[in-house]
């Protein structure tokens, strides 16, 4: 039969066992203030960097609307390139693709960055593509 153990060993176990929860429970809390301090950060992050995508976002639209309208505009007015006439009708739909990218690349890009300043959650995901960015930029 196994022994039994004394009430004195029980109470010292019980000590033991309510001391360490208190630990386990003290470096949860730590855990869950670094957690959320780091969340924090992510957010303010993800909303920090909207205006320069924002601003990213305007001056890629401009280039390529102007690149593409100046192609449809070059295509229409040079009539008597020497060319083949495929060139010709090329930049017409090279302009074409251009501007239709342009339009709705800028439509999206409006529409993610309002999506990002209004949730929580796609600011962090807006932190961590950003973050990735500059990681893949620092490692070429």
């Amino acid at each position: 039969m196994p022994a039994r153990k004394s009430p004195v060993r029980k109470n010292a176990d019980k000590e033991r066992i309510a001391e360490l929860e208190k630990q386990l429970n003290e470096q949860q809390r730590k855990s869950k203030k670094l957690i959320n301090s780091i969340s924090e950060f992510q957010e303010d992050v993800g909303l920090t960097v909207v205006p320069y995508q924002r601003m990213m976002l305007y001056i890629t639209t401009i280039i390529l609307f102007a690149v593409g309208l100046g192609m449809i505009i070059y295509a229409a007015t040079h009539k008597d390139m020497s060319e083949v006439e495929t060139t010709r009708s090329n930049m017409y739909i090279v302009g074409g693709i251009l501007v239709a990218a342009a339009v709705i690349g800028f439509f999206l890009g409006r529409w993610w960055l309002k999506s990002v300043e209004s949730n929580p959650n796609l600011r962090k995901l807006n932190a961590v593509l950003f973050e990735t960015e500059m990681i893949k930029g620092a490692l070429r």
